[in-house]
């Protein structure tokens, strides 16, 4: 990293469409500031999916490892088309309003979930998880789980709000009180999630 360690820099970017991953950006603006091994990205800010982005984040290269912090905001995001474009995901359609801070150490994927921490809360409104039909199950067990329906149009869970804080410690994510609201039920989900081990413990 020493190269960076020397870099002296400060300046401005505007770029009015970029696709990053398929992901469809517009009106991406940022200021680039380089001193004395931090390396900045304060602030950034775009369109994306109806909604908007906002953050920064400051990568610390002095060490032998560098340090990453990053702040984001999302606001009124349409979550379906951004995972369909990103992931190639179809399981969530809403309206998104998201708020992380996150810190990791490393260059590596494997370094980085080791050293992931942070807290956030992803609130989704207006939507519905597509793939499974609560409702259906607390009313009918048997044919939610397919073995009435064989045909017919894919399952789902529509929600007024779907609401996950969370934190992060060294690569494991934990929420509390995930909660899903909606006309037919209420949800609440707790447990965590081990990035590095990948395993999975939610009740």
């Amino acid at each position: 990293y020493t190269p960076l360690r020397q870099l002296v820099m400060s300046g401005n970017a505007a770029i009015g469409k970029l696709k990053v991953n398929n992901a469809e950006l517009e009106d991406v603006n940022l200021k680039i500031a380089a001193r004395d091994g931090v390396l900045a990205l304060d602030p950034l800010t775009m369109k994306l999916y109806q909604g908007t982005a906002a953050g920064k984040t400051v990568v610390n290269v002095k060490g032998d490892s560098p340090v990453t912090d990053v702040q984001l905001n999302l606001d009124k995001v349409q979550v379906h088309p951004l995972l369909k474009d990103l992931a190639d995901k179809d399981f969530l359609e809403g309206t998104a309003k998201v708020q992380i801070v996150l810190s990791m150490t490393g260059d590596g994927p494997a370094r980085i979930k080791q050293t992931l921490n942070g807290k956030g809360s992803l609130l989704f409104s207006d939507g519905a998880i597509i793939g499974v039909d609560l409702a259906q199950m607390a009313r009918n067990i048997k044919a939610a789980l397919g073995g009435e329906v064989k045909h017919g149009p894919k399952p789902r869970t529509d929600f007024s709000e779907l609401l996950v804080p969370f934190t992060m410690d060294n690569g494991v994510f934990h929420t509390s009180e995930t909660t899903l609201t909606s006309p037919l039920l209420r949800l609440l989900a707790a447990g965590k999630a081990d990035l590095v081990k990948e395993t999975l413990d939610f009740r």
